[in-house]
């Protein structure tokens, strides 16, 4: 179990890490300075939305919530000029639907041993097969971050 645990927690930090420096590291600044902030922010957002493709499950819900998500974490980090902040919001996500749930994060699923995560309902609230970050929830969730973040 504690193995499973610091593997999964390991996986998700790494995991984390590698897609903050790919999606919001150098190029999230590097287009700000071409194209501003907010440019910036809808390009890297719109690419990470577009990596994850491929993943099982992914519609247009996850889609529109992966660049919702990936907006939030690049104004966050242009506000903080920090991409740690994101690495850790990205990891903490991440580890609460994976080892907290143990349900699927963006479609991919890691059997946990002591536990199954099973949401029942519609696809809307529960995410289907992509998981939650593509249901109304991870919406409401990330446009409230983002609003503490325009206010702040």
């Amino acid at each position: 179990m504690l193995r499973f645990v610091a593997g999964t927690a390991g996986f998700v930090a790494l995991a984390a890490l590698f897609e903050e420096a790919l999606f919001r590291g150098y190029a999230l600044f590097a287009l700000r300075d071409l194209a501003g902030a907010a440019g910036a922010v809808i390009v890297t957002a719109l690419v990470f939305a577009a990596a994850h493709q491929a993943n099982p499950g992914f519609g247009p819900w996850a889609g529109a919530n992966l660049a919702l998500v990936g907006g939030v974490l690049a104004a966050w980090i242009l506000i903080e000029r920090d991409v740690w902040v994101a690495v850790g919001a990205h990891a903490g996500w991440n580890g609460a639907i994976l080892l907290g749930a143990a349900i699927p994060v963006s479609g991919l699923t890691i059997p946990s041993p002591c536990h199954l995560g099973v949401l029942h309902g519609p696809d809307w609230l529960t995410g289907g097969s992509f998981g939650l970050e593509a249901a109304l929830p991870t919406s409401v969730a990330w446009l409230g971050l983002a609003v503490w973040l325009w206010r702040s």
